[in-house]
């Protein structure tokens, strides 16, 4: 096995003490605005938490979301109309209920096959992530 040569001992100390920023990118602290307005969920204040005022904390939770509001939002609105449109069909009571039933059996065991997939799936993917990442 053929040593490395002192000028390519010399390069490589010289490659790993080479700056990863060029002197023009210089890491800058951000400014208190781009703190409030950008929420970090590693920014908080531990001492909060042991208090009363953690009830009282709202930012970074789930529920500052305009996208969760919006689906709830809907969601609401889609069974009340639903409710509504049920209340009103004149002779819904007429309905067969084993139909229902059976309905509502397939859905179960519909929606019970749909996330054995996913779960297959997640879990052959995670597999193979562990994987990879042990062959590192």
């Amino acid at each position: 096995m053929a040593t490395p040569s002192a000028d390519a001992e010399n390069q490589l100390v010289q490659g790993e003490g080479q700056p990863l920023l060029a002197p023009d990118q210089k890491w800058k602290a951000p400014s208190k605005e781009s703190v409030d307005t950008e929420w970090d969920s590693t920014t908080y204040d531990i001492t909060k938490l042991t208090t009363w005022a953690a009830f009282g904390m709202a930012t970074g939770g789930a529920w500052d979301k305009v996208g969760l509001w919006r689906c709830f939002g809907l969601a609401t609105s889609l069974s009340c109309s639903v409710a509504i449109v049920i209340v009103f069909i004149p002779r819904s009571s007429h309905v067969a209920p084993e139909k229902m039933q059976k309905l509502g059996t397939f859905l179960n065991v519909f929606v019970g096959l749909l996330l054995g997939f996913f779960l297959s799936s997640s879990m052959n993917r995670w597999y193979s992530c562990v994987n990879a990442f042990l062959e590192l």
